[in-house]
């Protein structure tokens, strides 16, 4: 009996959430993605990205084919010629693509990485069966993934791509996770020294908002009461007045992101949620999955962690300003208060209950009294400082 496509891919997600806390388990995890496309190769890489250019590529793990000279090659000189990592990050696409799409079969034929590299890892030159992406998760850092099959029979097909685009939200995100724990390189220690080490407020939370963990950031921030409370144990957002929607938001997030973490899901699981804590400070709430770690020391749970950024507010003088340059009404100014907190036109029409096209009216009527055509022309204008 064949294993089901959707639990294999569940699993592997799973698994990729472990790696990102323990990098001991990065080699388990291309192994399971090898398997899990029914191909003989899989790479994963660090890579720097500046604009279009492929600055760097180190690899991360790699499937046993890849020995430690070939790591070690690839590393220090051929990505350098790597034809297929350059034209992902000149075409600016972030999904994953065939290798097909991006390197002519003259061009492979004639390239140094095909004639040289190939054989050390595929036992031939000229193999054409991959299915590649890049995706940016952190400023110039990105991660690499490239799956290839052995036998030069066989290529990739679309359905080895729509599995692959699934995954790479959660690789980003896991990616990100393990840059902020620091466990890119090295072992990962327990939860509570991990977090301790991040430089912002971090709250480890069950699917229904229960603490299990926080940080002394974390402590401090709630002893302040602003824009996150617990309340009977659960984090809770606490706008004054309370924001019901923002806060039935937010318990949204934290129970998809742990619905992923647990391998419930594969939808993108968390978010980033954005509160006006005071006049001169706002809070970016980063909710994201987090994978059982022995750590812990109990029965695994699914879990999601909140990161807690501080961020300047946009300006209220910056609304202000616009409402009294273009006369906009009071439906028209709440609505770009709105769209300077972050906030999209779903989001706000459901927190002012309103019809999302009341909505839509009130923002094309600040497109015609402004001479805007897009949110973020609108948004732009309204932060541009007046001369």
């Amino acid at each position: 009996m064949r294993p089901d496509p959707e639990r294999t891919l569940l699993d592997l997600v799973g698994h990729l959430y472990e790696a990102s806390l323990d990098p001991n388990l990065w080699g388990r995890f291309v192994q399971d993605l090898a398997q899990t496309f029914d191909a003989g190769s899989a790479v994963l890489t660090l890579d720097g990205v500046n604009g279009n250019n492929l600055t760097s590529s180190t690899p991360i793990a790699a499937t046993a084919n890849w020995s430690e000279a070939a790591t070690k090659a690839y590393d220090d000189y051929y990505f350098a010629h790597d034809l297929w990592g350059r034209r992902v990050v000149e075409s600016g696409v972030r999904r994953a693509v065939m290798g097909r799409e991006l390197v002519s079969p003259s061009e492979m034929r004639s390239s140094v990485i095909a004639n040289e590299f190939f054989p050390q890892i595929c036992g031939h030159p000229h193999h054409f069966g991959i299915v590649t992406a890049i995706i940016p998760f952190n400023g110039e850092r990105a991660v690499g993934v490239g799956i290839h099959h052995l036998d030069p029979r066989r290529d990739m097909e679309r359905a080895d791509q729509d599995r692959l685009n699934l995954l790479l939200p959660h690789l980003a995100r896991a990616m990100r996770l393990a840059d902020a724990m620091g466990t890119l390189a090295g072992t990962a220690a327990g939860l509570v020294e991990i977090l301790a080490k991040l430089d912002c407020p971090a709250f480890l939370v069950t699917a229904d908002g229960s603490m299990r963990l926080m940080n002394c950031q974390a402590e401090a921030l709630l002893a302040k009461r602003a824009g996150i409370r617990l309340r009977q144990g659960k984090l809770r957002v606490a706008n004054s007045p309370v924001d019901v929607q923002t806060d039935a938001r937010f318990a949204r997030l934290i129970r998809d992101a742990a619905r992923v973490s647990g391998g419930q899901s594969l939808g993108a699981g968390g978010g980033v949620l954005n509160l006006a804590a005071d006049r001169s400070a706002a809070l970016e709430l980063r909710i994201a999955p987090f994978r059982h770690h022995e750590a812990l020391r109990q029965p695994a749970a699914p879990l999601a962690i909140v990161t807690v950024q501080e961020v300047a507010p946009a300006s209220s003088g910056a609304a202000d300003r616009i409402v009294r340059q273009y006369g906009l009404s009071k439906s028209e100014q709440l609505l770009l208060r709105g769209l300077l907190e972050g906030l999209t036109l779903k989001e706000y029409a459901e927190r002012r209950h309103i019809a999302y096209e009341t909505a839509r009216s009130h923002l094309y009527s600040i497109f015609a009294k402004t001479g805007c055509k897009r949110q973020a022309e609108l948004v732009a204008k309204s932060l541009d400082t007046p001369p």
